[in-house]
This record gives C-alpha cells, structure tokens and sequence, in this order.
C-alpha cells in the first residue's frame, strides 16, 4: 500500500487547459465631453465675423446715442439754470434731446480744429477699449483690428445721411440770411436772433431761451419773461443780476 501512494505522487501528471475563445477584443469609447482631445487643432483664420461684427456695430451706435442723449440734456440744463428756470418746469421727449444732442455736436465738430482733436482722440480711444474688451487671445490681432474696424464703419453709417441733411441745409440756410443782410456769405459764421412778443404787458423783445407748446421762454435786457404760448400772457418774470468772481454785483 505505501507503495503504491509512493507511486501515485510521484508520478508525473499533466494538466491541460484549452481556452474556448483563446481572441481577447477590448473596445471602448471615449467620453463626449473628451471628444476634443483626438481632434485635430482648430487654425484660426485671418477674416472676422458677421455676427461679431453686428454685435460691436449695435454696442457702439448705443453707446454714441446714449452720449449724444446725455449732452442735449446737460445743455438744456446748463442753460435752464442760468437762466431761473426749474428742471421740472420743462419735460423733453427723447428725440427732441437726441436731436438736440445731434446739432450741438455737430456745432462742435465744425466750430475748430481743438474740437476736432478731441473727437478724433475719443473715437480712439473707444475703439481700443473695445478692442481690449473683445479681442481674444486666442485669434490673430489682424483678426480682432479687422472686427473692429468694420463695426466702427458700419455703427457710423446713420452720420452719412445726418452730415449731408445738416451741413447742406445749414449752408444754403448761411446764404440767405447773407443775402438778406447783405453781407459776403463766406464772412458769415451765423445770426444772432432777437424776437419781438406782443406779451399780456405790452411788445417785449429779446431772446428766445426755450420755447415748447406750452411756455415760452424769452430774455429781454436783465428779466426772463415766462409767457403761456398760446395766448402770450406773462406766467412769471425772473429778474438777473451779475454775481462777479470778486463778490461784487
């Protein structure tokens, strides 16, 4: 018996294993929120974009009529307050401020070169905060110069039509008022205006600050007369006198 177990465990035994499917295949996808990782790098082209571009073009036509807003009413109101006139008393309506806005800018354009300069000096100095704002890293700077120069030029083409309604309209008014007071037109840089109002109180002439459908505002020598338009009869008179820088009057 013992030799018989010497034999069995030192017999030499041999195990054999077959693999079924002996082809191992692992597949596997990658997440979608990494498919940009396999992708080829994107080549950023020289030309801009139309949607940028109208974009810019929108933002910068807003902010030159909320500038021209802005200037309408703070020479309404500089000029109201010299003049004894509340703020509350005068409602404007946002075209009437837009235009007004408009004409004295124009007016200051065209008045000098210093004008002209400081014009020029915003306008870029707007162009490059806008481009500081919007321009990306990762593009071409001919890019970004080409994007804001299209929107600066497409933003300035309702100047077109108001420079050609504006400046011919107030030269061929020049050269009437010219004939009229018999003056060379070149030497004619404007008119000054004195009105004359047959008032509840007698003919007042002067000059008129505001008017609107509904007051009339008119400087006659040291008093403001504030007359009803529709009937011209006097509502209030506001007396000036001169408050020197000395403190003398």
């Amino acid at each position: 018996m013992a030799k018989d177990e010497e034999v069995f465990w030192n017999k030499e035994r041999t195990v054999r294993v077959e693999l079924m499917n002996p082809r191992l295949t692992v597949e596997g996808q990658l997440p979608l929120g990494n498919s940009q990782t396999v992708e080829s790098p994107r080549i950023e082209t020289s030309r801009f974009h139309l949607d940028t571009v109208l974009k810019l073009a929108a933002l910068i036509a807003t902010i030159a009529n909320a500038a021209l807003l802005i200037l309408g009413y703070m020479r309404y109101l500089a000029q109201m307050e010299l003049f004894g006139i509340a703020r509350s008393e005068v409602s404007y309506s946002i075209s009437d401020l837009l235009a007004y806005g408009y004409g004295a800018f124009l007016n200051l354009i065209f008045s000098g070169r210093p004008a002209q300069l400081v014009f020029g000096a915003s306008v870029g100095v707007l162009v490059v905060v806008l481009f500081a704002l919007f321009g990306t890293g990762r593009s071409s700077w001919r890019k970004d110069a080409a994007t804001m120069a299209v929107a600066v030029a497409v933003a300035a083409v309702p100047a077109i039509p108001m420079l050609m309604g504006y400046v011919p309209a107030k030269d061929s008014a020049l050269a009437l008022a010219a004939k009229h007071l018999q003056v060379v037109k070149e030497d004619l840089r404007g008119v000054r205006k004195r009105f004359e109002i047959d008032t509840s109180q007698g003919v007042v002439s002067g000059d008129v600050l505001l008017a609107n459908s509904e007051y009339t505002y008119l400087l006659a020598g040291n008093v403001v007369y504030k007359l009803k338009t529709e009937n011209n009869v006097v509502v209030r008179k506001t007396y000036l006198e001169a408050d020197l820088s000395d403190g003398r009057e």
